[in-house]
């Protein structure tokens, strides 16, 4: 199996025996999945994908609008989202102190046997932090370099209803926590959103030329994203 990354899209592609490109979209969480023949190109299989964004983008967003919104126990074998990526949990009692990791493609949980789903939440939110805070402080002093702005401060909150905001007047940047959970394509969409308000306030015709400027393909990121 192989990673393959469009558009912040994160998918699947195996190779079989077949004559055609399969496209499908997995429940519950929206996962792609490429099958495609052994003999065809990379070039070509990019290409026939990219044709196929709108499809893949309009399927993911029906599939979790229509899968139904249990509580997460974040137990063993359930799956979270990081980076856009599909990760196991994997679940170790512990009796000293918790903590949460990665291993490849799991996440692992080293909790009390005892201990509630939301403290087990709450463990989650803090690898999404730690992974936030991290991207976040490289993708910042790139992007005031480009765009040609001073470093902001920022800070990670959760939010409902928002990606991010921020205060030029107070050089602050804010980003919502679960950021994390979507394709990394995302957090610099936002990133390069934000600061260019440094330059323009507005969602005007000059916000969209430094926007086009600085990340052509924006719209896409956003239309993905369900977010202004």
């Amino acid at each position: 199996m192989q990673e393959l990354t469009l558009d912040g899209v994160n998918m699947e592609l195996i190779r079989k025996r077949i004559k055609n490109v399969y496209v499908r979209v997995l429940p519950p969480l929206g996962r792609v999945r490429i099958s495609a023949p052994l003999r065809m190109s990379d070039p070509a299989i990019r290409e026939f994908v990219l044709s196929k964004l709108p499809w893949i983008r309009n399927h993911q967003e029906r599939i979790r609008a229509t899968t139904p919104q249990t509580p997460r126990s974040f137990a063993a074998g359930e799956e979270c989202l990081l980076w856009g990526e599909s990760r196991r949990i994997r679940f170790f009692p512990v009796g000293g102190r918790r903590r949460i990791h990665l291993c490849g493609e799991f996440i692992d949980i080293h909790a009390r046997a005892s201990d509630s789903a939301e403290l087990r939440r709450q463990l989650f939110e803090k690898l999404l932090r730690r992974e936030l805070e991290r991207e976040i402080q490289r993708l910042l002093p790139l992007w005031c370099r480009i765009i040609g702005v001073p470093m902001p401060t920022f800070a990670i909150r959760r939010m409902r209803t928002r990606w991010g905001s921020c205060s030029p007047a107070l050089r602050r940047v804010r980003f919502a926590l679960h950021l994390a959970e979507r394709p990394a394509r995302c957090l610099e969409y936002v990133v390069v959103h934000e600061l260019v308000h440094f330059l323009e306030r507005s969602h005007n015709g000059r916000f969209a030329a430094y926007m086009d400027s600085f990340m052509p393909d924006w719209r896409i990121v956003r239309g993905g994203m369900r977010t202004d």
